[in-house]
């Protein structure tokens, strides 16, 4: 039969069991029993010290009951020495997005047809003529003031015909034919009214495209006139540039059967990828933007 007693120790004030440890032999008072924490072990020993050491025995504890049972595992280091063990992908933030510094001028790059070759851009088609309107408006008031003594046959015609005319309306006869412009004017005072407007175009244009590298019209709209593909050029325009330039844009226009060469002069720059009328590419020059 097994001698090992049943039951437990006394177990002390405030727990429901003894701990673990040696005490009084329920057998025999002569000599101490280790107590393992849940029940009697078979090793004893003399109170004095003698007898056998007990064996570390694994303690029993009860297992809870509840949510809380499992225990919580201790968060174990990756082993690294374990090729075959994968390792975690590691996630990192893109860098953030580098903002232009609001000093820094923007940088564009260069469009064909849109800007110049240094990324200035071009003054479109409707821009320069409403410059060139505004600039035709101007020099038909200056040129007209200065063309009047050659005038004089063409405001004595136009009488003439007024008082015929308002005569045949009160006598009820046939109205008079009105005159032609030549009949008006003879050829003479109309070359002297075309040298008049061609001197008035062309020393604007000059004077204005030398000195200010725009007419007063492109400076109202914004335009400047500049070498092919030099935007940013500062230097005044040569007389080289500006003569050839400007006479071939005032020419047509002060010659009334000349009016056809200019209208294809103005549109050429629809159809030229730099943006180039025909006194442009003779010149070698461009309209730039000077402001959005």
């Amino acid at each position: 039969m097994n001698d090992i007693p049943v039951g437990t120790p006394p177990a002390p004030p405030g727990r429901h069991a003894a701990p673990s440890g040696w005490y009084p032999d329920p057998v025999d008072l002569s000599r101490e029993r280790y107590w393992d924490g849940w029940q009697w072990s078979r090793e004893v020993r003399d109170p004095k010290g003698g007898g056998s050491s007990p064996r570390a025995r694994p303690t029993r504890r009860k297992r809870a009951v509840g949510p809380s049972a499992a225990p919580r595992q201790p968060r174990r280091a990756p082993d690294e020495s374990r090729p075959d063990r994968p390792t975690p992908p590691t996630t990192s933030r893109p860098p953030a997005p580098t903002r232009p510094s609001p000093t820094a001028p923007p940088t564009r790059e260069p469009v064909i047809g849109l800007t110049t070759a240094d990324g200035v851009r071009l003054a479109g088609f409707w821009w320069r003529v409403l410059a060139a309107a505004l600039d035709q408006a101007l020099l038909g008031v200056v040129g007209f003031l200065l063309a009047l003594p050659f005038m004089g046959p063409l405001f004595d015609g136009l009488v003439a015909f007024w008082r015929e005319s308002m005569a045949a309306a009160r006598t009820g006869s046939v109205a008079p034919t009105a005159p032609t412009y030549a009949e008006l004017l003879p050829f003479g005072n109309q070359l002297g009214v075309a040298l008049v407007a061609a001197a008035v175009q062309i020393t604007y244009h000059v004077l204005m495209w030398r000195l200010r590298g725009a007419t007063l019209g492109q400076l109202a709209m914004g335009l400047r006139v500049v070498p092919v593909d030099e935007g940013r050029s500062t230097e005044r325009l040569g007389y080289g540039v500006v003569v050839p330039r400007a006479v071939i844009w005032s020419i047509p226009w002060c010659l009334g059967s000349l009016y056809f060469i200019g209208m294809i002069n103005g549109l050429w720059s629809l159809w030229n990828p730099r943006r180039m009328a025909v006194h442009d590419l003779v010149a070698r020059t461009q309209v730039i933007r000077t402001r959005e």
